[in-house]
Formats: C-alpha cells, structure tokens, sequence
C-alpha cells in the first residue's frame, strides 16, 4: 500500500506541474496538488512491519478500506459519465442547443471550439435553430454566448438560426435561462456538450423538464482526466442537490 501512495501522490503532483506550465489557469488543478501531498504524507507515515508503529493497524486497515471503496465509486460514476459521453441519441428535436464554456478573452477556449464543430456539424445534418447558451464570467471580456453566435456565423451558420441566452453562469441556469427563453414546458433538444460533460448535462435538463438528445463534443486530450476527475465530485453534488430539493418540495405538499 505504501508504494502505491508513493507512486498516486507523485503522479498527482505531477499531473499538477504539467497543467500549471502548460496553461496556467485551469479549473480544479489544484486539486490534484492537495490530493498528491496528502497521499505523501500518508506513504511516510506508512508502517511496514518495523519496530515501531508510525500508524497502527487498525488505522492502516482503515484507510486501506476507504481508499478501495472511493476507488470503486470512482469507477462506477466514471462509466455512468463515458456511457453518456459516447452514445448519441435520436437526430430528432426542436433545437440544437450548445452549453458555453470558459473564453480566451474574446474568443472560444478549445472546449467550446469542440462543442461548437460537434453542433456545427450536427446543424449541416439536421437544419434546426441553434440556441448558444453561456453568460459573461469575471475574466471574460464578453458573454459565451456571444462568441458562440460570432463563432458559428464565421463557419456558416445563418445568424436568423440562432438564438442567444447569454446572462447564465452554471449548467442548471443554462436550462432554466433556456427554458424561459422558450417558454416551453417540455422543449425538445438536440444537446451539445464535452463528454465529460454530457451525463450530468443530461440530468440537469431532465430535472429542468427538457428532452434531451445527447450529442457529446471529444475530450481536449491533455486536460482530459482532470477534468473527468472534476465531473465525478461535480455530478455526484448535482444529484444531492436534486435530491435534496425534491424531498423538501414532497414535504411541502
């Protein structure tokens, strides 16, 4: 067990270096830091058998109990998260709709470049108006939805095919911000997002009453793992959430 603390912590922390040279700024990176040092510390605290006990044994089965639970619920929300990623659904709907990711000051980041092709391409195929969802964040020089539309345009798009919501600043009020644009109780959409992106998408629209066709955009390789790491804490807080809210709104009734 010691060892592969050894080897887990020190992957970690480098998988942070990397991400942090090459870009810098990216969400959640520092995860991978915090989560590095503490399986370092566990590793040298790690007794294998000398005279003296740094952690009991029964510390030691403890924690080797918990890390191998966290390991198979890892797993199992992880290929929750990839089925949805790699199976697409019927080409039929009312919309096509793209969900906003992070800017390059005024331009689209390479994640959202990939969903705008992936729906760029899936409108050559199904001609249906496009809705571009994504408000302003702090470090942004104008909405994501704004450079979507701009975005799409430049690659053909008729700019009468495509509608803007441009004012959310999470997945749950990319819906409901759509929802309302709409005005619909049950809009039908053709939805467009990464595949790291797609289960928890799909979910939020579904709790938001849409029907979602999923159409899932690749994965920016490098970046990849952190950021289906990300999605496992992510996903699994969105279905509290719901949850919670759900079990409030039946004691209400």
């Amino acid at each position: 067990m010691q060892w592969f603390l050894f080897l887990s912590g020190g992957s970690a922390i480098a998988y942070y270096l990397f991400m942090k040279i090459c870009y810098r700024r990216i969400a959640f990176a520092s995860f991978f830091l915090g989560s590095g040092i503490t399986m370092l510390f566990f590793a040298i605290l790690w007794d294998n058998g000398g005279d003296q006990n740094k952690v009991s044994d029964l510390w030691q089965d403890v924690i080797g109990i918990v890390f191998l639970m966290g390991i198979l619920f890892f797993v199992f929300t992880q290929a929750m998260i990839l089925f949805y990623g790699f199976h697409d659904g019927k080409k039929k709907g009312d919309y096509i709709m793209v969900l906003g990711a992070g800017l390059n000051g005024r331009e689209v980041s390479t994640t959202l470049r990939l969903r705008l092709d992936r729906a760029i391409a899936l409108y050559r195929q199904c001609p249906l108006p496009m809705i571009v969802s994504g408000g302003q964040g702090k470090d942004e020089e104008r909405s994501e939805a704004a450079a979507m539309r701009d975005y799409c345009i430049a690659q053909g798009v008729p700019e009468k095919m495509i509608l803007m919501e441009d004012v959310s600043c999470s997945t749950d009020e990319n819906f409901a911000f759509v929802k309302r644009l709409l005005n619909q109780q049950t809009p039908h959409v053709l939805l467009v997002t990464n595949r790291f992106h797609m289960c928890r998408a799909a979910r939020i629209g579904a709790f938001h009453g849409f029907r979602c066709e999923c159409f899932a955009s690749p994965v920016h390789t490098a970046t990849a793992f952190n950021f289906y790491v990300r999605e496992f804490f992510a996903l699994w807080k969105t279905l509290l959430c719901h949850l919670f809210f759900l079990i409030c709104k039946k004691r209400k009734q």
